[in-house]
């Protein structure tokens, strides 16, 4: 019972991959369904014939809007008046020209390459002459490098190609010379990418044209090289920023750079927009996903970035079944709130930095080229489960049209010893229609006021709104606040803790929030020991920058805690469930289990039903037998099978958070953004036309469950899945996935 249990729950690339290359044999027999789905695509048909679209239709209507999403959430970082410019002869430099990163790898990856628009293509349809000469070499050079399965491949399942293929210089600055005798204008354009199974490199020594000892998310010399001859014969420069990671990007102070603009992962799609935002079509409203420091080492989660490993990961001995079965992997996440702007907005309030000289860039911050004034039209300051919201008149000052961001973040006092804090947390945003020079929109911010609480782990056990003043900024990201908009006070005249026996739970909230993990916290005796969670009471002392030494968690040499040994090593394998025997497995549900009843209800009888805790889920469960809810269970790898006793119908999911495309059924849709680039707009509707996109898409091609949204947390710039997620910020994160999540 046990090993087939526990496959059932692992079912995935390497079991399929497996069974299939063992050929006919009892675990490609016994996952027939799963591997049959796999490879054969989707095989369900539409259950419509009065479909509003065809499933090519339904594509195209997605990829005009991906040209939307990313002409509006591709972030202008810097110009210097050099853009909008008009269409002219433009040299195309690094190899991301001719081998863009799309997509990170793995379920997000397109792999039908017909529908991937390149770069030379999308500057030429642009207007732009490209210059021939560059793209003849690197056209050249892809044939042996490319970033493909072959090169250990940037769309394979798990891990990605993190070699440089920028040569040095001096290997073909033949080329270069003549494209620079033939162009006044060169677009550098750098890529990274990241992907499933894996976080990214803090050392480059091991991968091709990598410098020993930078991270990955650094230049390497050879990219270095090639910017600098741009700089010496190009007289403008645009850096184009071909990755969904935030890289460190301090050589765009370089005075000779006229412009940069970040454009996250464009989809299949994208790439078309960026000449088109060059040119001034789009005028640049993106704001920031991901904070930008000038040293990448300055977040203390570079320190517990990747996974290191225990020195004692083998006192493991949980029977015949276990052995060998845990690689000592370990990620400590002691930053705790302290990541991303709350980190550098609660070291710049305590004087631990000098913030102009560590950030770049901020969160949420976003170029224009137009300008815009803000006035605060109104403000209603509600309480207890009650709203806040501020009327903002935003006024296009410029003479070309465009969209602004009003972001409203807020400051909780803090109290010493008390609930850790960020120093300013992002409460609300609204975004403005295209505006017209001159013209006018009142945008409203709304937030709750209990969204102002903070959560107490330790002594009540629940969220707590202090006692004191809570200052509300309109800002133009994480940083600054918009010249003539004065702060806001809310005051809470005593303390509101949200239980029970207090104020209640959050509005937001279903049940009173309180603890219920705390032994999770316990018995590895390293973090709280050896590496002390982040406190503003001990700023300094406790970074891991500090606690650690200076060293990456991969440099660490620590032992795991005695109760995690013991837990591991007890007669349930490091389980609170026995699966030893049937009789234990069974004796541990909750639920009694009862087959073959006839209630008369299926599955059609309870679409849209939302009474979750109603006993006919209890009933329509009974009616099946056990060898169903087995199937049920274990039969289901992108897709469902049909349970007849209960009316299921047969059904085909599909997984990537890029829409309605995956090679894990072999059917590509359309391929979007990435969802930094959704988030980037800041725009909840546009968001929810994604959604919708992916709903006619998958209707049109017969396919019934998306495994998406993906909803993480950008905790690091080096996590191997950032184009999977939407954000750094949760409330961002938040309200872009739940507009798509409406929209589908």
């Amino acid at each position: 019972m046990k090993s087939t249990t526990r496959r059932g729950f692992l079912i995935g690339g390497t079991v399929a991959a497996a069974a299939v290359g063992a050929g006919l044999n009892g675990a490609a027999a016994y996952f027939d369904k799963i591997i049959t789905r796999w490879w054969s695509g989707t095989f369900t048909k539409p259950t419509s014939e009065n479909l509003e679209y065809t499933a090519d239709e339904a594509k195209e209507n997605s990829r005009k809007l991906s040209l939307e999403i990313e002409g509006e959430g591709a972030v202008l970082l810097k110009n210097d008046g050099f853009l909008p410019m008009q269409p002219t002869n433009v040299a195309l430099l690094g190899y991301a020209s001719c081998d863009p990163v799309y997509m990170g790898a793995g379920s997000v990856a397109q792999g039908d390459d017909s529908q991937l628009t390149d770069f030379y293509t999308a500057f030429a349809d642009g207007g732009f002459t490209v210059d021939g000469t560059m793209k003849s070499y690197y056209e050249d050079y892809k044939q042996n490098k490319s970033r493909d399965n072959d090169a250990g491949g940037m769309f394979q399942m798990m891990g990605s190609d993190y070699n440089i293929y920028d040569e040095p210089v001096s290997s073909y600055q033949g080329k270069l010379d003549q494209a620079a005798a033939a162009n006044d204008t060169a677009v550098v354009i750098f890529s990274r990418t990241g992907g499933e199974g894996g976080d990214l490199p803090i050392d480059m020594a091991s991968y091709t044209n990598g410098d020993a000892g930078q991270p990955y998310l650094r230049l390497q010399s050879t990219e270095k090289e090639l910017l600098a001859y741009a700089e010496e014969h190009f007289k403008h420069i645009v850096v184009l920023l071909d990755s969904s990671n935030a890289m460190q990007l301090d050589f765009l102070d370089d005075e000779k750079i006229d412009a940069a603009i970040w454009i996250g992962a464009p989809g299949a799609a994208g790439l078309e927009s960026i000449p088109k935002i060059m040119t001034g079509e789009y005028n640049p409203s993106g704001h920031l996903v991901d904070i930008f420091p000038y040293d990448v080492t300055s977040n203390p989660t570079y320190y517990t970035s990747t996974a290191g490993t225990y020195n004692n990961y083998d006192e493991f001995d949980g029977g015949d079944e276990f052995d060998n079965k845990v690689d000592g992997g370990m990620i400590w996440y002691p930053e705790g709130i302290y990541m991303g702007y709350r980190y550098y907005e609660t070291a710049d309030a305590l004087g631990a930095i000098d913030y102009d000289k560590t950030v770049q860039f901020p969160f949420g911050f976003g170029l224009s080229y137009t300008t815009f004034d803000w006035k605060v039209a109104g403000s209603s300051l509600g309480g207890i489960h009650e709203d806040i919201s501020v009327k903002v008149t935003v006024t296009n000052t410029g003479s070309v049209a465009g969209k602004d961001v009003v972001q409203l973040y807020y400051a909780a006092p803090y109290i010493e010893g008390g609930i850790e804090k960020s120093a300013k947390v992002l409460g609300a945003f609204a975004k403005t229609s295209l505006l017209d020079p001159g013209a006018s929109e009142t945008v409203e911010l709304t937030m709750n006021a209990d969204d102002l609480a903070s959560y107490d782990y330790q002594k009540e056990q629940a969220y707590v709104a202090d006692a004191g003043d809570y200052q509300l900024f309109l800002q133009t990201d994480s940083h600054h606040v918009k010249e003539g908009c004065d702060p806001i006070i809310y005051s809470v005249s005593s303390e509101r803790v949200y239980n029970d026996s207090g104020v209640g739970k959050r509005a937001s909230d279903a049940v009173v929030a309180t603890n219920h993990f705390d032994s999770a916290s316990e018995g590895d005796g390293n973090v709280g020991a050896t590496i002390p969670w982040m406190t503003r009471t001990d700023w300094s002392g406790t970074n891991p920058a500090v606690s650690m030494g200076g060293k990456h968690i991969t440099q660490l040499d620590v032992a795991m805690g005695p109760a995690v040994v013991d837990y591991m090593n007890n007669s349930l394998g490091g389980s609170d469930v026995s699966f030893d025997d049937d009789e234990a497995y069974v004796c541990a549900s909750l639920v009694p289990v009862a087959q073959g009843e006839q209630n008369g209800i299926t599955c059609d009888d309870l679409a849209g039903y939302t009474e979750w805790n109603d006993e006919v889920w209890d009933k329509l469960v009974n009616e099946m037998s056990i060898d169903e809810q087995n199937e049920l269970i274990s039969g289901c790898a992108y897709g469902t099978p049909e349970i007849s006793s209960i009316g299921k119908k047969l059904c085909t999911d599909i997984d990537g958070p890029a829409g309605i495309s995956s090679q894990n059924l072999n059917y590509y849709g359309h391929e979007h953004c990435g969802e930094p680039v959704t988030a980037a707009t800041w725009n909840v509707d546009l968001a929810n036309q994604m959604g919708v996109c992916v709903g006619n898409e998958a209707l049109a091609a017969g396919i019934n469950g998306w495994y998406a949204p993906a909803i993480n947390i950008h905790r690091t710039p080096f996590g191997g899945r950032c184009a999977e997620y939407y954000s750094e910020d949760p409330l961002l994160s938040g309200k872009i996935c739940a507009a798509e999540i409406q929209g589908v």
